[in-house]
């Protein structure tokens, strides 16, 4: 008998702990019930359900029936937009000057093409200032110098390896000279110089690695981390997106880009309305920074001499995205040089007042930086078989001030910060 009831005891100690471990983990099931669904640009159900089963969308529609093993969320009021992508995010990454660096490794300190941002710690802080504009996703790059290395496209949850989308996804260059640096390049001639001899530096490379595989009797070339990293963006293999702070950095970049048939993203500067025809004959992908200049201050004394260019390009800069948008150039819109992300609701609600029409703004938050990083049936809206990520808002996210209540990255759901909005309703368990 004693046996007996001891048998029964760990049969119910391992319950409860089966049962307290199984509360302990997160679901993976939800069923997002009763909101109205902006399925992508142009398409919106009015009240419908959003079913989500291991980080991927198990189903969109309305009237769904919701699965007996889903956490319930009722949205009922609320607003559900595909997670947002930013395809510029640099990580801060100094240069090493030192004589510690590897001998493979380029004499000069700019330039660092093997260099890989998925070596740089996941910066907490900063992908939740992200989550907290509504970014679900974002293009990570290495920051500082000419050539950078390799960026990553991540989704923004609390690990690097397992949001991990595509790695190698792009080569960061510069048009200026790193304001970190005071030898050469130290002019936007001098950057040009040395991104076409590092261009044909790489396919020289490439070329002699290839003879001596043909003919191991000749001398081995030297292994040159650097050279190797650059290869496939040399080639064309590999995207190479071009840091721009102006229009005319941008086309000539776009020269760059044209003379080696090379893969080129432009980062824009955002005075792009200036020569809208010459950058229709360069079809790159464009991301585009919305960081509108500030009303210059006009007084007494200095504050006087505000030039007409300063002036004309305060007034014209926030219909920029709408030209474009006019043009039929198809861009990205990044919170990149923007002071503080929160900001970037109202520099976009600018440029919505100044013509960009809200499903083109949409679009170049979601489907259009998808399409640019190749990640189009994986990422920009919400439909079966996309990665669960979406914002929760109460009211329209278009506005100068959203209110954002929660990312959800991945199928897990980041509430914001009582002081940043509304958590959404609690959710309420369902059916077991």
């Amino acid at each position: 008998m004693a046996s007996q009831r001891s048998s029964i005891l760990a049969a119910a100690a391992l319950l409860v702990a089966a049962a307290s471990a199984a509360a302990a983990t997160p679901s993976r099931v939800h069923a997002l019930v009763g909101a109205r669904v902006v399925v992508a640009a142009g398409r919106t159900l009015p009240e419908a359900t959003v079913v989500i089963r291991d980080g991927i969308i198990a189903a969109v529609g309305a009237n769904l029936p919701v699965p007996p093993d889903a956490r319930i969320w009722d949205l009922k009021g609320k607003t559900l937009y595909p997670g947002l992508i930013d395809l510029w995010s640099p990580v801060a990454w100094p240069l090493d000057k030192s004589d510690d660096a590897p001998a493979s490794a380029s004499p000069n300190p700019v330039v660092r093409p093997e260099r890989d941002v998925l070596e740089r710690p996941r910066d907490a802080k900063a992908w939740k200032e992200m989550r907290a504009a509504g970014f679900s996703t974002a293009l990570l790059v290495p920051g500082n110098g000419v050539l950078r290395g390799r960026g990553a496209v991540v989704d923004l949850g609390d690990d690097l390896a397992s949001g991990l989308l595509r790695a190698d996804a792009v080569t960061a260059a510069s048009m200026r000279p790193d304001r970190d640096w005071d030898d050469y390049p130290e002019s936007q001639m001098g950057v040009i110089a040395l991104l076409r001899q590092s261009i044909l530096d790489a396919r020289w490379y490439r070329q002699a690695q290839a003879a001596y595989r043909a003919n191991s009797a000749q001398s081995r070339p030297r292994f040159d981390a650097a050279l190797a990293a650059l290869e496939p963006a040399a080639h064309g293999e590999m995207p190479i997106a071009f840091e721009s702070e102006n229009v005319s950095e941008e086309l000539r970049a776009a020269a760059v880009a044209d003379e080696f048939g090379l893969r080129a993203w432009i980062v824009g500067g955002g005075d792009e309305y200036r020569r809208v025809d010459e950058l229709r004959a360069h079809p790159y992908p464009l991301i585009l920074s919305i960081a509108f200049p500030e009303r210059p201050k006009l007084g007494e004394g200095d504050e006087m001499n505000v030039g007409l260019d300063e002036l004309r390009h305060w007034d014209l800069a926030p219909a920029n995205p709408a030209r474009l948008a006019e043009a039929r150039i198809p861009f990205a819109l990044t919170a990149f040089r923007q002071k503080d992300r929160a900001t970037f609701w109202k520099q976009l609600a600018l440029a919505i007042e100044r013509g960009l029409p809200v499903d083109r703004a949409l679009a170049s938050l979601t489907t259009v930086p998808a399409e640019f990083a190749g990640l189009s049936g994986r990422l920009g809206t919400l439909e079966a078989g996309r990665i669960a990520n979406l914002v929760v808002t109460d009211g329209d996210l278009f506005v100068a001030e959203p209110k954002i209540q929660a990312v959800w990255v991945d199928g897990q759901p980041y509430p914001h910060d009582a002081d940043t909005a509304s958590p959404a309703k609690a959710p309420k368990e369902g059916r077991r």
